[in-house]
């Protein structure tokens, strides 16, 4: 696309067509690599030019980083702007835009309002952008930490706010590269904030409350570990069904996942005495369950504080959240954690990171220093009469089996340490003897 050639005085020229006419651009005193180097990207330029594509952001990144006068010379062949003419844009023109063309959800935007009024903060909304480099973007990430005394969740949350703000800069072609990409945004939970919430603790607030909606409100938290206020505030009467105790939940939160617009929870027994005192308060035709909260400017954090003072609990950080997770952790004793995760409406690894809390640490770890986890444990099994053959049973019980055709002598010591059955199930061959154990870890006992 382009010639290099170097004339008698030791310089190098760039050559090329624009059109049907020749232009050059001169490099001056340098080697054949760095000249080399040059000819590769005003190639891209060239073509960029021809094909009216946009350029990558290498090259555009080498543009930026060119002296000016051999920049105008490239501006003057035609190649690029001069920078005498081109605006840098300042980072008020980048938060404008990132919010114009933000499609996110309230909250969602909220919490990006948030680093967006530290970034203006920091660095002053004429600030020009080509200015943020990696330099400056370390200092705001100490300053949120240093100065503003944000936890370090809360800092790397916003860190990985700032890359995907700075990201749509990149892709926009306001700034070659992103200054916040090589800063590691760290753990995103805090478990400083972390609390178990007590079921005790809960109904005592219950008490506490002005009227049977906060009642369910609360209910609905801690016992059927729904979002406050974005899942409680959609819950309609048409999603409980009473005949399979179910409770169909919207979540607005995951609706952008395949099937996470809905989920199917239990109509857990905590939950049903609330719901049927609003149910008896409903008037005709009622549509939504919580009607007196549809005000989507509603403080809940301050409301909810009266209750937890008026019912002579200390107020507890995160507090709708430390409800749910509180649930959570409970549902994952007593169930799997695959259902406990899709009742919650989160992933195995939301829910460890961010949800996942003792609920008896004292206890559990009374129970850990004085009960053995493999349950009681015995003293070596000698095997009596190992070759002994088992007697004939045509009995199809497997309780039957288990006690006539395995050795007594090597059941017997081992009726402490295994409720299973030493049994191997052949299909149609009936039942046959096993040699070993896998429960109780009995190896070559049974005949």
């Amino acid at each position: 696309m382009s010639s290099l050639t170097k004339e008698k005085s030791g310089t190098w020229r760039i050559k090329f067509l624009d059109g049907y006419k020749s232009k050059g651009i001169r490099l001056g005193a340098c080697d054949k690599k760095t000249a080399q180097a040059t000819q590769l990207y005003v190639d891209r330029l060239i073509a960029a030019k021809r094909l009216g594509t946009p350029l990558d952001s290498e090259t555009i990144a080498w543009l930026n980083r060119l002296d000016s006068t051999i920049h105008d010379r490239i501006a003057k062949a035609g190649l690029t702007t001069s920078r005498q003419d081109t605006k840098v844009p300042t980072l008020q023109e980048l938060m404008d835009r990132f919010k114009a063309n933000f499609t996110g959800k309230p909250g969602t935007a909220t919490f990006y309002g948030h680093t967006i009024r530290n970034l203006l903060e920091h660095f002053n909304n004429n600030c020009p952008l080509d200015e943020i480099d990696e330099s400056a973007a370390d200092e705001f990430h100490v300053w949120m930490a240093q100065t503003q005394k944000l936890s370090k969740a809360t800092v790397a949350r916003r860190t990985t706010a700032c890359k995907t703000i700075f990201n749509k800069a990149v892709r926009w072609k306001m700034i070659p590269e992103n200054p916040f990409t090589g800063i590691t945004a760290g753990q995103q939970s805090n478990e400083a904030r972390k609390r178990f919430i007590p079921a005790e603790n809960a109904l005592a607030l219950m008490e506490a409350c002005p009227n049977a909606q906060w009642r369910l409100i609360i209910a609905l938290s801690r016992f059927g570990g729904l979002r406050v206020p974005s899942e409680v505030l959609p819950l309609k009467w048409s999603d409980i069904n009473w005949e399979k105790r179910s409770i169909r939940v919207t979540s607005p939160k995951t609706e952008h996942h395949a099937g996470g617009g809905t989920r199917i929870i239990p109509l857990f027994p905590e939950l049903e005495s609330s719901l049927m005192e609003c149910f008896d308060e409903a008037q005709e035709g009622e549509e939504y369950i919580i009607t007196q909260f549809q005000n989507k400017s509603l403080n809940w954090r301050t409301q909810f504080n009266r209750i937890v003072r008026k019912a002579g609990i200390q107020i507890w950080p995160k507090p709708f959240h430390n409800m749910r997770a509180s649930r959570e952790s409970e549902l994952m004793r007593e169930f799997d954690l695959a259902t406990a995760c899709r009742w919650l409406g989160n992933s195995p690894t939301v829910a460890a990171r961010h949800y996942a809390v003792s609920t008896t640490e004292n206890e559990d770890f009374r129970r850990a220093t004085e009960h053995p986890l493999s349950g009681p444990i015995s003293g070596p099994v000698k095997a009596q009469n190992p070759a002994r053959q088992a007697p004939a049973t045509t009995s199809n019980n497997p309780q039957e089996i288990h006690e006539t055709r395995m050795d007594q002598g090597v059941l017997q010591p081992l009726a402490d340490t295994c409720s299973n059955l030493h049994i191997n199930n052949m299909g149609d061959t009936g039942f046959e003897p096993v040699t070993s154990c896998v429960s109780c870890m009995r190896s070559n006992q049974l005949s």
